[in-house]
């Protein structure tokens, strides 16, 4: 997040990790990230967004102290499936996208397009010669890289894929490059074997609008009630007022005991998270300004040659050896 806006949030007691502002503090209105932003689209791209955003999360979360001291990452998780305090939800994850989108950008050399782009871009052939620049070998970062051809094959598969499926989005959204986090719990008769928190898999995918990689999970959450309410209409039904003992999906315990097949893939489920490590900023309202209506494609572009591997990479978790699928 930007200077003023951290100062901002802070004097309204809202949490927010020093992780997630540090490489913004340097940051002013005036002082654009270079080769990608004038001066007038870097205030309406990114101060005026997060300013109004500020605001609006302030006045929702107005007279909760609880509220007001819990991090950003945390209102996302604890009100961005609450059908009550959704709005919450909704401008945590705006401030925390906008901010973590710009922390992973540098800048980079070029000069700002004197003329934009118009509609004949359109019918332009693509570029076949895979020439880019910005990998993250060059930069050092040769685990990030090593981990971006193990998922996706090699790293022109990633950039196209990455910078495609963030023009694809119409509207306000992001593009997320993330880790898969597995802990597997494999039971045995006589010990327990918990994983540790490392990452199997690398993937991409769109969120839109105030959507969030902290929520990804929110579908399974239909399949925990539907069993929840069956378990409890057998209790319900169970003759002479006894309660029937059911057994939950869910393992109770991981010592001693074989789980069964449904209680592993559901406890894989459970315990799977995804850490994002890179976020794309798809909003018209980033781009627009200094690019016009067909200047998204050189926008990405750019986003591309200005993405700080060191960053990326100081994310990402420790590998882990096995895969699932």
């Amino acid at each position: 997040m930007l200077r003023n806006s951290v100062n901002l949030l802070r004097k309204r007691s809202i949490s927010i990790r020093s992780a997630s502002t540090r490489s913004l503090e340097h940051l002013s209105r005036d002082k654009p990230i270079p080769g990608l932003f004038s001066v007038q689209g870097w205030q309406r791209g990114c101060f005026d967004r997060v300013d109004h955003y500020s605001a609006m999360l302030t006045n929702n979360i107005k007279g909760n102290e609880v509220l007001q001291n819990k991090s950003l990452e945390t209102l996302i998780s604890e009100c961005g499936l609450s059908a009550s305090k959704r709005d919450i939800g909704s401008y945590a994850s705006l401030i925390y996208n906008l901010n973590f989108a710009i922390a992973s950008l540098k800048g980079c050399q070029l000069e700002l397009p004197k003329n934009k782009p118009t509609r004949e871009i359109l019918l332009e052939n693509p570029d076949l010669s895979l020439n880019f620049n910005n990998e993250p070998n060059v930069t050092g970062n040769t685990q990030l890289q090593d981990a971006i051809e193990s998922s996706f094959g090699s790293l022109v598969q990633f950039r196209t894929l990455l910078l495609n499926s963030n023009l694809s989005i119409s509207g306000d959204g992001f593009t997320w490059l993330v880790a898969r986090i597995y802990k597997p719990k494999i039971q045995t008769m006589r010990s327990q074997v918990t994983g540790e928190v490392k990452f199997d898999e690398l993937f991409v995918f769109n969120t839109y609008n105030a959507g969030s990689p902290f929520t990804m999970n929110k579908s399974n959450i239909m399949n925990n009630l539907d069993k929840e309410y069956k378990r409890l209409e057998k209790e319900r039904n169970s003759k002479d007022g006894e309660t029937e003992k059911v057994q939950s999906n869910t393992p109770s315990s991981y010592y001693n005991e074989i789980l069964s097949y449904e209680e592993l893939k559901d406890s894989a489920i459970n315990d799977t998270t995804y850490v994002p490590l890179l976020a794309v900023d798809a909003s018209p309202k980033m781009w627009l300004h200094d690019y016009g209506v067909f200047g998204k494609k050189e926008y990405l572009n750019r986003i591309w040659d200005s993405i700080d591997w060191n960053v990326v990479e100081n994310r990402l978790p420790p590998k882990y050896e096995l895969k699932y699928k």
